[in-house]
C-alpha cells in the first residue's frame, strides 16, 4: 500500500497541497517558538566587568523553598539579593585568598544623563583615585567635566556634589566604597565580591574554600559569573521562557487542531477513491496503511519546508522583542537542533494520528456500500464521537461554572481551558452543529433568495460534514481573535476605570531614573500648600508554597487617604492587601500574613487594611519601614501630591529634576505602559490568528475545489453560472455567519470568566468598532476563499468538468 500511496501522491499531488500547507505552517510555528524557548534556556550570560575575576560571591537570585514531604518550589527573585559587606573580611582571612574586591553598582543621573555608578576598583587614565566627596568619571562622561571640576550626581538617596579627581576607561561613575553603599541606599551591603587566589591555588580549590565561609551566598566561576553581573539578563531569560512557553503552547494546540482538520478534509475528499479500493477487495488495514504512508510523506516534506520559515519567523519575533525592550539585546537568538527535531517529529506524529483517524471510517465500511457512502454523505455522527463531543461540552460547562463562581486567579485559571475545550467540542460535534445551524438559517435563506439561497440551504443541510469542516476553522479563528483582542481591551478598560476611581491626588511627581528619594518626598510634604505627598515604589512579593508572585507598592510620606481612594482603611505606616489576596490567603484584618519580600526575605506582618481596587496598583501595600533594604532601587517611582484648595506650591523646588504632571497626564502614561501588554497580545494575534486564517482559506479552497463535478452537474441540468456562483455566495455567507456566531459565543463565554478574575463588577468590554472589523474580516476571508476557487472551477465547460479527474 505504500507504493500505492506514492503513486497517488505523484499523480494527484494537488489533492495534498492543503494538508502540506497546513502542516508546513504548523512546523514553522513550532520551530519559531521552540527556538525562542531554547534561546531562553541556552543563551549564555557571560561576564564582562567580572571577566578577570576568578571567583565571584553574590546573593542567590533563585529562591528555593522546601515544604511538606520532600516537596519544593523555586522562583527567580525580582529584587537583587545582595551580600553583607562583613563577608569581605571573612573571605580575606582565608589562606587561599590573595585579594578581595567588593563591588556595588547603582543607577545615577549626571547632568541629566543616565549612567551607572560603581565603587572604585579600576585603573586610571589620568588623575587620582577618589576619596570621600570625590568621583572618577569614565571617558564617555569625562568630556562633560574636567578634572578638578564639580558635578552633581543624583542617586536613589539624593544629590551629591562631587569633585572630579580622575578619568578611567569605559563608561560610568566611580566613588569610594563607603560612599557608594550610602548613595545606593543599601549601607552594609554589596552586589558582589570578587576573589583572587594566591599563586598555586586553582579556581576549584579557591571556590571550595570560599563556599565554606559565605553562608547562603552563592559562589560563581566561569560563565556563571555573568549571572551576578547581569541579573536583569537572567530575568529576561525567564521572561522570554514564559512568553515563548505560553504563546508557543497555544500555537501548538491550534496547530494540532488545524492540521487534524485539514488532513481530515483531504481524506474525505478522496472518499470515491477509497470506496473503489474497498470495492476491489482492499482490506481496512491496507487502507489505513495507505493513508498512513501518504501522511508520512506529507509530514516529512512539510517538516523540511517549514523549518526555514520558522527560523526566519523566530528571528523576526526576537528582533521585535528586543526593539520593544521586552528582552535585552544581550539575549541572543540561539539556533540549535532540538526545536527542528521536535517540530518535525510532532508533525509526523500528529499527521499520522489525524490521517488514521480520518481514514478509519472509510476503511471499515462494507465494500458493497462503499460507493454509495462516497456519493451520499451521512448526516449523523458516530455514537463514540457524539459521546466525546458531549463530554467535552460538559467539561467546558463545568469549567465555566467554576470561573463564574470564583474570583481572582481561580477564575482566570478555570477560564483558560474553556476556549480550547469548547473548540474540541465544536470539532467533534461539528456536523451536528452545522446541520442544526443550516436548518435554522435555511428557512430565511430560502425566502431571501429562491434559487441561490434555496440551493445553498439544501446543500448545507445535506452536506453537513463538509459545512462543518469549513465553519470550524472560521469559528476557531474568530474565537482566538476575540479573546486576544478583547481580553486586553477588558483588562485595559477595567484598569483605567479602577485607576480613575482610585487616584484622588491633584499632581503626580516623577524624576526619571533613578527616581525620587524618600528625603525629597519628605520635603514635598513640608512645602506650603501641599496637603499630602506619598511616594510609591513598585515591587513584588512571593506568597504561598508555590511562591506565587503578587505586585506590591511600597508607600512613604504623608497621608495615603488624601491621594488614593482604596476603599479600605490603609495608610503609609501599615500593611494592607487586596480583597483578592485576602480571599486567597483566607485572612482578615488583624491577622498575620506570611510572605516573602522581593529579595526573598520572609516577613509575617499584621494586616491592617483590605482594599478593593488593585488593578494597576498591586495586591499588597507595604510601609517603607518594612521594605527598606529589600529593594534594588530605594527611590520612589512616582509621588502622588494633594494640593490644598487654592494653593499653587512650587513642587519642582523640592528636588532637582522633578517633573510634575496632572491626573490626566498620569492616566495617559499608565495607558502607554499598558500598551506593551497590548503589543504582546497582538503578537499572539498576528502569529496564531494569522496561521488559522491561512488554514481557513486553505480548507475552504480545498472544499470548494472538490465540488467541480457538482457545479458541472448543476449547470447541465439548467442552472446558469451566475446562479451557481450566487449559491456559493450564500454558502460562504452561511459559513461566515455560523463561524462568527460560534466563535463569538465561545470567545464571549470565556471572556466572562476572565472578567471575574479582574474583580467584582467587571464585565467583558467589547468595542463595537473592533468587533465589526473582526466580523467583516472573517466574513471577507470566508467569502474570498470560497468564491475565488468557485470562479476558477466555472471556467471549464460543464461536459468537460464532469469528466475531470478528482
Amino acid at each position: 500500500m505504500f507504493r500505492i500511496a506514492l503513486a497517488t501522491m505523484r499523480n494527484r499531488w494537488t489533492g495534498f497541497i492543503g494538508a502540506f500547507v497546513g502542516t508546513a505552517l504548523a512546523v514553522a510555528m513550532v520551530v519559531c517558538w521552540g527556538i525562542l524557548l531554547d534561546s531562553a534556556a541556552r543563551s549564555p550570560v557571560r561576564p564582562h566587568r567580572y571577566a578577570a575575576t576568578p571567583v565571584v560571591v553574590a546573593g542567590n537570585q533563585t529562591l528555593n523553598v522546601h515544604y511538606g514531604q520532600g516537596e519544593s518550589s523555586s522562583a527567580l527573585l525580582p529584587e537583587r539579593v545582595r551580600v553583607s559587606s562583613a563577608l569581605v573580611a571573612r573571605i580575606q582571612r582565608l589562606p587561599e585568598v590573595a585579594r578581595v574586591v567588593p563591588d556595588i553598582s547603582f543607577p545615577v543621573s549626571v547632568n541629566g544623563h543616565q549612567a551607572t555608578a560603581h565603587n572604585w576598583a579600576g585603573h586610571l587614565v589620568a588623575g587620582q583615585p577618589p576619596r570621600a566627596g570625590e568621583v572618577v568619571l569614565g571617558t564617555s562622561i569625562a568630556g562633560r567635566s574636567a578634572i578638578g571640576g564639580t558635578i552633581a550626581v543624583r542617586g536613589a538617596t539624593g544629590v551629591s556634589q562631587l569633585k572630579v579627581t580622575g578619568i578611567t576607561n569605559g563608561s560610568g561613575v566611580f566613588v569610594p566604597d563607603q560612599q557608594a553603599s550610602t548613595m545606593a541606599g543599601v549601607p552594609g551591603k554589596l552586589d558582589a565580591i570578587g576573589v583572587f587566589p594566591k599563586p598555586g591555588v586553582n579556581i576549584d580549590r579557591l571556590a571550595h574554600a570560599v563556599k565554606a565561609v559565605v553562608g547562603n551566598a552563592t559562589v560563581l566561576s566561569g560563565d556563571a559569573r555573568g549571572r551576578a553581573e547581569f541579573p536583569d539578563l537572567v530575568q529576561a531569560k525567564s521572561d522570554l521562557s514564559a512568553i515563548a512557553g505560553s504563546i508557543g503552547g497555544v500555537a501548538v494546540m491550534v496547530a494540532i487542531f488545524v492540521v487534524a482538520g485539514t488532513l481530515s478534509v483531504s481524506v474525505q475528499q478522496r472518499g470515491r477513491e477509497i470506496a473503489l479500493l474497498r470495492a476491489v477487495a482492499a482490506t481496512p488495514r491496507q487502507i489505513r496503511r495507505m493513508v498512513a504512508g501518504e501522511g508520512l510523506l506529507v509530514a516529512v516534506v512539510a517538516a523540511l519546508a517549514g523549518c526555514l520559515p520558522g527560523w526566519l519567523l523566530a528571528s523576526i519575533v526576537h528582533n521585535a522583542l528586543v526593539h520593544k525592550g521586552i528582552v535585552p539585546a544581550g539575549l541572543r537568538l540561539e539556533v540549535g537542533w532540538i526545536p527542528f527535531v521536535v517540530a518535525g517529529g510532532s508533525a509526523v506524529l500528529v499527521v499520522q494520528i489525524a490521517g488514521i483517524a480520518a481514514g478509519r471510517r472509510a476503511s471499515k465500511i462494507r465494500p458493497t456500500a462503499a460507493l454509495a457512502e462516497s456519493t451520499v454523505q451521512p448526516r449523523l455522527i458516530g455514537v463514540f464521537r457524539l459521546l466525546l463531543g458531549l463530554g467535552a461540552l460538559a467539561g467546558a460547562v463545568a469549567l465555566l461554572s467554576v470561573s463564574l463562581s470564583t474570583q481572582g486567579d481561580d477564575a482566570a485559571g478555570a477560564s483558560a481551558g474553556v476556549v480550547m475545550i469548547l473548540m474540541v467540542a465544536v470539532g467533534l460535534l461539528g456536523p451536528l452543529v452545522a446541520w442544526v445551524g443550516s436548518t435554522l438559517a435555511g428557512v430565511p435563506l430560502r425566502r431571501i433568495s429562491r434559487i441561490g439561497g434555496f440551493l445553498a440551504a439544501v446543500h448545507a443541510k445535506a452536506r453537513s460534514r463538509r459545512l462543518a469542516s469549513a465553519l470550524t476553522p472560521v469559528a476557531l479563528t474568530v474565537s482566538l481573535a476575540f479573546i486576544t483582542v478583547f481580553l486586553q481591551a477588558t483588562v485595559t478598560h477595567a484598569q483605567a476605570k479602577q485607576s480613575s476611581d482610585r487616584l484622588v491626588a491633584d499632581r503626580v511627581v516623577t524624576a526619571g531614573a533613578p527616581g525620587v528619594p524618600t528625603a525629597a518626598v519628605n520635603r514635598l510634604n513640608q512645602l506650603s500648600g501641599v496637603d499630602s505627598a506619598v511616594g510609591l515604589l513598585p515591587t513584588q512579593i512571593e506568597y504561598g508554597h508555590d511562591l506565587n508572585p503578587y505586585d506590591a507598592q511600597v508607600a512613604t510620606g504623608g497621608r495615603l487617604d488624601r491621594v488614593l481612594s482604596l476603599n479600605g482603611a490603609v495608610s503609609t505606616n501599615t500593611v494592607a492587601i487586596s480583597t483578592d489576596l485576602a480571599r486567597t490567603a483566607h485572612v482578615h484584618i488583624g491577622q498575620r500574613l506570611t510572605f516573602r519580600l522581593g529579595d526573598g526575605t520572609p516577613v509575617d506582618p499584621k494586616i491592617a487594611g483590605i482594599y478593593a481596587n488593585p488593578l494597576g496598583f498591586g495586591d499588597v501595600l507595604l510601609p517603607w519601614s518594612l521594605a527598606a533594604g529589600h529593594v534594588d532601587n530605594p527611590a520612589a517611582a512616582s509621588v502622588l501630591v494633594r494640593v490644598a484648595h487654592g494653593a499653587k506650591p512650587n513642587l519642582r523646588a523640592a528636588y532637582p529634576g522633578l517633573q510634575v504632571a496632572d491626573r490626566a497626564a498620569y492616566q495617559h502614561q499608565q495607558d502607554r505602559d499598558q500598551a506593551l501588554n497590548t503589543w504582546l497580545n497582538y503578537l499572539l494575534l498576528g502569529v496564531i490568528v494569522g496561521y488559522t486564517a491561512v488554514a481557513v482559506a486553505n480548507t475552504l479552497v480545498m472544499t470548494t475545489t472538490e465540488r467541480r463535478r457538482e457545479f458541472a452537474l448543476l449547470r447541465l441540468i439548467g442552472a446558469t453560472s451566475r446562479q451557481v456562483l450566487r449559491m456559493m455566495r450564500w454558502e460562504a455567507a452561511l459559513i461566515a455567519l455560523l463561524g462568527i456566531t460560534i466563535g463569538t459565543g465561545i470567545g464571549y463565554v470565556t471572556l466572562v470568566g476572565f472578567s471575574r478574575a479582574l474583580g467584582p463588577g467587571t464585565t467583558p468590554y467589547v468595542p463595537p468598532l473592533s468587533f465589526a472589523v473582526l466580523a467583516v474580516g472573517a466574513a471577507a476571508l470566508a467569502v474570498t476563499a470560497t468564491l475565488v476557487p468557485a470562479r476558477r472551477a466555472m471556467r471549464h465547460a460543464p461536459i468537460e468538468a464532469v469528466g475531470i479527474r478528482e
